[in-house]
């Protein structure tokens, strides 16, 4: 066998007697059943009459649901079902619970994602260690990580939403568990809430990134353009003080003010960014949801929430729809024009976010897809709720469409969305990285605000702790 040439001179290895070894991954069991041990195992097994492929995917994930002892409407079964396949364990050493937002974003368990999901369910056990998990990405600053990848850790934090939640979810688990919380970690977070969004006590919310999923732009130095941002200083605030902090009703209602004073009075809506004032997103109306859904109390005025609603283009009308006189999808964030169409687009002139990713939403391919006009379940759903707070009258009917579009609209994806599109030619163009996203079951939380259902309907809740 020739290999080479050394001085001039042929090289030669004369290879007998070669041998290969076959290397074989180590196996270990998953399902474990230790010897001499009870373990309880169960199987779920349903049968019913064949309709049609998109009946059989609705079926399987309302029966899981109803196996488990949920109680609730058909979305609200299909989304805990979603929620529970998307939670899991990540190694036979490491019981603790994991909980994605789809498998397009496996193995990362993303913060608000994972918040979103797993605060929408009862489940102590999932809600404390979730929570903790959460608490071990803690910087030396206080601030809370944005992703947890198994085996590796906490790999990204930066100053966005993912510490308010923490605190949020803190909160929540001393009511609805009667537990005592760390308060070395609470302070530690506390303290970077404060210090990082509003250092000079004046009330008004400045950062690098919005405090909100519309996170796709950042701002260098700290901004306070932003409506959402200010909003969630404001449930922050008012978070902390529950936790027991020296935070005066006087500064929670300065940031209050704040908030309001986004609206602007003559285009009556709430300003997504005072740099952009035409146009308008729905996220806006989230710190108002939490304010209602965590405190019972209102910061916006009536007013202000239905012209803002009023003024959002309600998209795809569908025959078959429960209303069909109305749209089913709305953009989460959408220009607004004074022709006749009222709406637009983003273009390469008009749009916040100058570029993300491969999307720089200037040619008119990306029109109503993803941050450019998709229509996100969750935030759309809960701006209907706080619609319906205030009194807006089609609330009711546009939440039982958009609940009619998640299932139906695509009728080969009968089954939880990132987005879906408001703008498209065949459904073929739907973005299959979006299936069976889970945080679109903190509309349990929706519905409960809205006095659609009720704690005991979810099996794990307990009024006892």
């Amino acid at each position: 066998m020739f290999i080479g040439t050394q001085s001039g001179k042929e090289c030669k290895l004369q290879i007998k007697d070669l041998q290969f070894v076959e290397h074989q991954p180590q196996h270990e069991p998953y399902n474990i059943l230790p010897l001499g041990e009870k373990v309880e195992k169960t199987t779920y097994v349903f049968v019913e009459p064949w309709k049609s492929h998109q009946q059989f995917m609705i079926s399987s994930q309302s029966r899981l649901a109803e196996g488990k002892g949920f109680k609730g409407s058909l979305i609200e079964k299909m989304l805990y079902a979603n929620f529970n396949m998307l939670t899991w364990i990540t190694d036979v050493k490491d019981f603790t619970p994991f909980n994605v937002p789809n498998m397009n974003y496996a193995p990362d368990m993303y913060n608000r994602d994972s918040f979103f999901s797993t605060i929408a369910s009862y489940n102590k056990e999932l809600n404390l260690a979730i929570w903790e998990e959460w608490g071990k990405t803690q910087t030396p600053k206080g601030g809370i990580g944005t992703i947890i990848t198994p085996l590796m850790g906490s790999v990204e934090a930066k100053d966005n939403e993912a510490t308010i939640e923490w605190l949020i979810w803190a909160m929540m688990n001393k009511r609805r568990f009667g537990i005592t919380l760390p308060q070395e970690k609470i302070k530690k977070s506390v303290d970077y809430v404060l210090n990082e969004f509003d250092a000079d006590r004046d009330g008004k919310c400045k950062a690098h990134f919005s405090l909100s999923q519309v996170d796709i732009v950042d701002f260098n130095p700290k901004t306070d353009r932003l409506g959402v941002n200010q909003g969630m200083l404001a449930i922050a605030l008012r978070t902390i003080k529950e936790l027991g902090f020296d935070i005066s009703e006087a500064y929670i209602q300065k940031a209050e003010k704040e908030y309001q004073n986004f609206y602007d009075t003559k285009r009556k809506h709430l300003l997504f960014d005072r740099n952009y004032p035409d146009i308008i997103s729905l996220t806006d109306l989230e710190p108002e949801f939490f304010s209602l859904w965590l405190f019972n109390r209102p910061m916006l005025t009536d007013e202000m929430v239905i012209n803002h609603l009023d003024q959002i283009p309600v998209l795809n009308k569908v025959p078959n729809s429960p209303h069909p006189e109305y749209g089913t999808t709305a953009p989460i964030c959408i220009r607004l024009t004074n022709d006749a169409k009222g709406f637009a687009y983003f273009s390469g002139d008009y749009q916040p976010f100058e570029k993300f990713g491969e999307e720089n939403y200037s040619n008119g391919e990306s029109d109503g897809f993803y941050y450019n006009g998709g229509s996100w379940f969750r935030p759309e759903y809960c701006a209907y709720v706080v619609g319906l707070k205030h009194g807006w009258k089609k609330a009711t009917m546009l939440m039982e469409n958009r609940v009619w579009a998640e299932i139906y609209l695509n009728p080969k994806w009968p089954f939880s969305k990132e987005f879906t599109p408001t703008k498209w030619t065949t459904t073929d163009s739907w973005w299959p990285s979006t299936k069976g996203l889970c945080w679109n079951v903190f509309i349990l939380m929706a519905d409960e605000v809205a006095g659609l259902r009720t704690p005991d309907m979810d099996p794990d809740f307990r009024e006892d702790k």
